[in-house]
């Protein structure tokens, strides 16, 4: 039911010993089915719930009645060489509140009540995942044999930032698998809403149930030209910097636009209205024109692309929001990486615009936007596992930056400038960089996602 623009409604999570569970909540109407405002656990004995049926379904509540005996969940995680772990995100999103606290609310009874052992661990400062990460050949070190269920309440960026800061390969250490389990509680949640993962509610049931399947997480490399002017967070392996992803790597528009919403503080607690607003401001002030080369690094004369864009992504997922879909044929679950650009000559910006927009009328599967057609779109996918990205005639270092929005690069969220991997010694004609599909493996761990 709905009331004042507010979404009320009730939904059934778990039966335990007899006593049904189930979470009332209000969220905005027509909202992200991910962005709750209040939540509330209510426990119902058997025949209380028998009593209330018809009353919930009268009011369009949707409702599942189940016995004990649906609860096939093994709570023995020590018994089965498994942890779990709950990583919450805590100012992900619209933040933890008291009357929206998921973990708080939801998890934490259901689970003691179930005696499910597990670590939470919460952030506290913007640095707390990178530690988080870095600290894990401690968990790991006399366990080498214990798997992990890693829960993340939060959005992509917390678990970018996990796979990009875990520690090195540890000499005579087998592979430890990481099953990454994604309740949505970020701003856009492109990975979990690629997956159909939306409601927070659901998710848990099924993990509960143990209704999800496992599949190898496919993920990405950015390998970047060292520099002594680079600030990359990330680890370096071979003189280069290396950065796992597996969302979106983009340069142009949408990079500006990430880059502009974290950098400006007029941006910063609006929610998805900034990008809106930020669009708007880059449309208006910004120079949006990069010519990319890419070639293959097996076969140096194969070139898969070379023209001139406004807007460049390399896409893993087919949605980057809840209800947008900018890469349809995109499978997250594979390594198959989808050039979605938009051709900068002629600049046209009401083509620009028309052309992102399309992203919210696309379906799933749509297969009549491939390749080139007449509004200057090219999309498709990109079969070799490593290949080179060329930006060429970057402007030299020692000019003004005036323009150093063209050498934006944004990475699963985390954003990185071209200009800084310049040499020192003047203009360079070009600045190149290589992505690689990296299977599911990070140094010691093999990493699996839960959906």
């Amino acid at each position: 039911m709905s009331t004042n623009g507010q979404e009320k409604n009730e939904k059934y999570l778990i039966t335990i010993d007899n006593i049904h569970y189930s979470v009332k909540f209000t969220r905005k109407q027509n909202s992200d089915p991910s962005k709750y405002d209040s939540l509330q656990l209510i426990q119902k004995q058997q025949q209380q719930q028998q009593q209330q049926q018809q009353q919930l379904h009268n009011n369009n509540i949707p409702t599942i009645l189940t016995t004990s005996k649906d609860l096939i969940l093994n709570s023995d995680y020590e018994k089965n060489n498994t942890k779990l772990i709950i990583i919450d995100s805590t100012h992900s999103g619209l933040g933890r509140n008291k009357e929206n606290d998921f973990y708080a609310i939801i998890m934490e009874p259901i689970l003691s009540k179930l005696n499910i052992k597990f670590e939470l661990f919460k952030t506290t400062s913007k640095d707390s995942i990178k530690s988080f990460a870095n600290n894990f050949s401690i968990k790991t070190k006399d366990t080498t044999k214990i798997d992990y269920n890693l829960i993340f309440l939060s959005g992509d960026t917390t678990i970018s930032e996990f796979f990009n800061n875990l520690p090195p390969q540890q000499p005579q250490t087998s592979k430890i698998n990481l099953n990454i389990l994604t309740i949505p509680m970020g701003t856009a949640n492109a990975w979990s809403n690629s997956l159909n993962l939306n409601c927070p509610i659901d998710i848990f049931q099924k993990f509960l149930l143990n209704k999800l399947t496992v599949s190898p997480f496919p993920l990405y490399s950015l390998i970047l030209p060292h520099s002594p002017s680079s600030s990359s967070s990330s680890g370096k392996t071979g003189g280069k910097n290396t950065i796992y992803f597996f969302i979106v790597l983009s340069m142009g528009f949408h990079a500006n636009l990430l880059h502009l919403c974290s950098n400006d503080e007029k941006y910063s607690n609006l929610g998805l209205e900034r990008f809106k607003l930020a669009s708007d401001e880059i449309l208006s002030n910004y120079n949006l024109n990069l010519n990319i080369t890419i070639e293959s690094c097996n076969d140096k004369s194969h070139i898969i692309l070379n023209d001139s864009f406004s807007y460049f992504n390399l896409m893993n997922t087919p949605k980057l929001e809840y209800n947008y879909i900018p890469s349809p044929l995109s499978d997250p679950l594979k390594n198959n990486l989808h050039v979605l650009a938009y051709k900068s000559h002629p600049y046209n910006k009401q083509q620009l615009i028309k052309n992102i927009m399309k992203g919210y009328s696309n379906e799933l599967g749509q297969k009549n936007i491939q390749n080139i057609d007449e509004d200057g779109i090219i999309y498709f996918p990109i079969n070799d596992k490593k290949f080179k990205i060329t930006l060429n005639n970057p402007s030299p270092i020692s000019s003004s930056l005036s323009l150093s929005h063209n050498y934006e690069l944004c990475c699963d969220g985390m954003l990185f400038n071209l200009l800084n991997y310049q040499t020192n010694q003047g203009k360079q004609d070009k600045i190149s960089f290589e992505i690689e599909a990296n299977s599911n493996k990070i140094s010691s761990f093999r990493i699996f996602a839960l959906s």
